[in-house]
């Protein structure tokens, strides 16, 4: 057993009306600026190919205080604020995990 105190987030985010080219590059630019996070472990956001807007997201975190930390970074009030613009519903869970 590996005793790993991590913070898991995992959902789906839903948007009303999208620019599939512009939410690429949009995701691409989060997903790479999280993941030189320290403290990030995973951070992914995959288009779910059946259905039109709609996303996977996937986070992994080394501690609550790294995801807090990246609460308050630059990119990720530029990806809420360009969220914002296209009526997002998340539904997003968040799990500690105590072990593997």
């Amino acid at each position: 057993m590996i005793l790993l105190p991590m913070i898991i987030i995992a959902g789906t985010a839903t948007a009303a009306s999208i620019h599939w080219a512009e939410a690429q590059e949009q995701i691409r630019q989060m997903e790479t600026a999280s993941q030189a996070e320290s403290g990030c472990l995973k951070y992914r956001i995959i288009p779910d190919d059946r259905e039109h807007g709609s996303f996977f997201v996937y986070e992994v975190w080394e501690s609550e205080e790294s995801l807090q930390q990246h609460f308050q970074t630059p990119h990720m009030a530029a990806f809420n604020a360009y969220l914002g613009g296209l009526g997002v519903k998340m539904n997003i869970q968040r799990f500690r995990a105590e072990e593997i």
